[in-house]
């Protein structure tokens, strides 16, 4: 065995969905840098932290959160995951359920989100 074998053979820590599952919990108590943290390199070609700050606290200040999520559907194929998930959005008072597909990569062992998942 080389040094190389481990890499190939490893498994990540997390599975997908934990990834979204942090998502929820990030986007819900505002922590923007987590959930900036939580983006694949590709998806941060497209947001900065500002952007992500920005678009996270005009939706929550302006009073939409995540009630309730389900991954209903995963694909895994490599370093890449296929996910659909159902969220239900308190918007105002009311409950809004909608479907995402949501791309991930495998990034140094962990799930990373190619794409912010908003209202």
């Amino acid at each position: 065995m080389t040094k190389y074998d481990y890499y190939s053979n490893y498994t990540p820590v997390t599975k997908p969905s934990a990834t979204v599952d942090k998502y929820v919990i990030y986007y819900n108590s505002q922590a923007t840098s987590p959930i900036y943290n939580l983006l694949s390199s590709k998806a941060k070609e497209k947001y900065n932290k500002d952007d992500v700050h920005n678009i996270i606290y005009a939706l929550t200040s302006s009073g939409v959160y995540i009630y309730e999520h389900k991954v209903t559907k995963q694909k895994i194929q490599g370093s890449n995951a296929q996910l659909t998930v159902e969220i239900t959005w308190y918007v105002h008072g009311y409950h809004k359920t909608k479907t995402y597909d949501v791309s991930l990569t495998l990034e140094d062992g962990e799930w990373k989100l190619d794409q912010l998942i908003t209202y």
